[in-house]
């Protein structure tokens, strides 16, 4: 089932959502409420990047007071991108503010980067410029430190441009002219 589970996440982040939804509904169904869960969030993302802010919004909270923590951060990275996207930047950075001071388990690079993106954009868009940009360059600088410790150049840049989460950072740092190494 957990490889079950990879290929919906490599689907849905591949782009492919008619590829992962009938594996996310199949794995949602799951009497392993672990994977249930995980299954779940993806499911939120999935409603999210089909611009379905109203079911990924109510996926996300279910997944976000879920008791497990990876849905929690999954959904609830979900969930502040969402709120975003409703225009909604004060709930926004109070989930990822909430969600990056809490110590433990669920804690995920891409998902860690995720939540500081949310947090920048919220920030920026309630108008503390020097927050978000500060906010921005840290991750970004946290990323570059990590990536300078792959030897392989390859597996280098696929950390720095390969995930997600990271060519997300990394992009919107170029967009606002941030100097991140």
């Amino acid at each position: 089932m957990l490889e079950r589970i990879n290929q919906a996440w490599l689907a849905l982040r591949g782009g492919r959502s008619a590829a992962a939804e009938p594996l996310l509904e199949e794995l949602t169904h799951s009497h392993d409420r672990p994977l249930a869960l995980q299954a779940l969030s993806l499911t939120a993302e999935l409603h999210y990047r089909q611009g379905a802010f109203a079911n990924a919004l109510e996926v996300a909270q279910r997944c976000a007071s879920s008791g497990y923590p990876t849905a929690e951060r999954w959904g609830g990275a979900t969930l502040a991108r969402t709120r975003l996207a409703l225009g909604e930047p004060e709930a926004a950075l109070s989930i990822t503010r909430t969600l990056l001071q809490e110590e433990g388990v669920g804690h995920e690079a891409d998902t860690e980067t995720d939540l500081y993106v949310s947090q920048a954009l919220a920030l920026a868009a309630l108008g503390d410029d020097a927050a978000a940009r500060n906010t921005l360059t840290e991750v970004c600088q946290r990323i570059r430190e990590t990536a300078s410790q792959f030897v392989d150049a390859h597996q280098r840049a696929l950390f720095l441009h390969g995930v997600e989460a990271h060519a997300r950072a990394t992009q919107l740092a170029a967009a606002w002219g941030l100097e991140v190494g």
